[in-house]
């Protein structure tokens, strides 16, 4: 799953920027959606609430995903790999 970006420095950055290269790690057509949708280019404020809010979300998601597999593990006596 793409993560869009990481912190409000790569949104200043990318103002800047003609074309960044993210790799695989962010949808680019996804990402100048969302920028396009802010009202006031300058700080990006709408932009920086959607995309931080997924980013949390994908973390609760992650965190939620361990802990089901932790009880998993539990239940049927698996070792944990670590």
């Amino acid at each position: 799953m793409p993560i869009i970006i990481k912190d409000e420095l790569t949104v200043r950055n990318y103002q800047h920027e003609e074309s960044l290269d993210f790799g695989d790690n962010v949808e680019t057509s996804t990402f100048e959606q969302i920028l396009d949708m802010d009202d006031d280019e300058d700080d990006k404020e709408f932009s920086k609430g959607i995309v931080f809010g997924f980013l949390e979300q994908a973390e609760q998601t992650f965190d939620k995903m361990e802990a089901s597999l932790y009880e998993a593990r539990e239940l049927f006596f698996i070792p944990d790999p670590h």
